[in-house]
């Protein structure tokens, strides 16, 4: 399979900054050959950043960051999955953000997956640990599974999972940020446990800098960004590393 590089852009940009990011990445990316690229604006962006890519490539698509499960009703603030299918390809669940600050767990993230399915849409799962120890590779395969609850064999190949080490996102120093052969590892686990077809990602500091220690390893198709999304010329440095330039 093709490398996936999926842009994160948190809450972060006003109007005229997602619009000239997207279009920068747009115009450098345009028929770009080699990686699929998703950008997940915030929510109050994405009809502009869609109508900035429907003119390019279609690999480059659209995310979300979230979604609510449910398809409508009075849920005052919340985006359901049937509101974003026109607009979105992919929808980011179950970040180690949301359940930290919004209290989010393993069975509701679980509804989203499911609710992305039902709409044709595919699900990037993320699971990871917040401390690294002897134990932390057991609990996140214990999120991964139910989080997957009642997910079929075929199901799996329409899901990403992103392997996100909270102690090595963001504020992370160099010290603490996971090695290549660490987060293969993880990830090997992980694609024993949902099949060869479902794409794997790492995502936890990822910078052109340090993409090739991630993107070379054996079990790790492609990242998942954060911080390093809000530059183009960063973003498209790592797309192309991505595939190998």
């Amino acid at each position: 399979m093709q490398p996936l590089v999926v842009a994160n852009w948190k809450m972060n940009t006003g109007i005229s900054d997602a619009s000239v990011l997207a279009t920068m990445v747009r115009n450098q990316l345009h028929e770009f050959n080699g990686v699929d690229v998703v950008l997940c604006p915030p929510f109050i962006w994405l009809q502009e950043v869609a109508s900035i890519l429907e003119i390019s490539d279609p690999r480059i698509k659209l995310g979300a960051q979230n979604c609510y499960p449910e398809k409508d009703g009075p849920f005052t603030g919340e985006i359901s999955v049937s509101m974003l299918q026109e607009l979105c390809s992919y929808i980011i669940v179950g970040h180690s953000e949301r359940r930290e600050h919004f209290g989010e767990n393993n069975e509701f993230i679980n509804e989203k997956v499911h609710a992305c399915l039902r709409y044709n849409l595919t699900p990037i799962l993320c699971v990871g640990e917040k401390q690294k120890s002897e134990n932390s590779q057991k609990k996140i395969l214990k999120d991964l599974i139910e989080c997957l609850e009642g997910v079929t064999k075929d199901e799996l190949a329409k899901i990403v999972v992103a392997y996100e080490p909270v102690w090595s996102i963001s504020t992370a120093t160099q010290g603490d940020i996971a090695s290549g052969e660490y987060a293969n590892e993880v990830c090997e686990l992980i694609k024993k446990e949902v099949g060869k077809e479902t794409p794997v990602l790492y995502g936890g500091s990822v910078t052109s800098l340090t993409v090739d220690n991630y993107i070379s390893q054996k079990s790790i198709d492609g990242v998942l960004i954060g911080g390093s999304s809000l530059n183009a010329n960063n973003f498209v440095g790592i797309c192309k590393k991505a595939r190998g330039e």
